[in-house]
């Protein structure tokens, strides 16, 4: 409370308060991006 934006306490203090989001966030998206990426694929290769 009371520091600048984009000073070392609100950054330190984000990143703590993110973390949780950050690390869910980029392991749904190392799960689901593989699965879209060989869906788009086989539709690709169905539809030609």
């Amino acid at each position: 409370e009371g520091t600048a934006a984009g000073s070392l306490p609100a950054w330190t203090f984000s990143l703590g308060y993110n973390l949780w989001y950050n690390l869910v966030t980029m392991i749904i998206c190392l799960l689901i991006v593989p699965v879209l990426m060989s869906r788009i694929k086989k539709a690709n290769i169905q539809g030609m």
